[in-house]
């Protein structure tokens, strides 16, 4: 019985770290490319880790990317 819960705990730890080193990699893919000669940014203002180049919509909440120093912000 010890064993099931053993192997289920680690399968999800291995899940949970999968999922956090994938999003973060793309995290960071995506602020390089948005400081290597864009001159715009847009971001998303619930997720402002989440930056393009070009306006579209946050691929975590779907709300529309704003672009940076537009309506009084940075």
């Amino acid at each position: 019985m010890k064993t099931k819960y053993i192997i289920l705990t680690v399968i999800f730890a291995v899940i949970a770290l999968g999922t956090g080193v994938s999003i973060s990699q793309q995290t960071n893919a995506q602020q390089n490319s948005a400081n290597q000669g864009a001159h715009e940014i847009w971001y998303c203002p619930m997720h402002p880790q989440i930056q393009y180049d070009h306006p579209g919509t946050c691929p975590i909440c779907g709300m529309n990317l704003i672009k940076k120093g537009a309506e009084g912000t940075n």
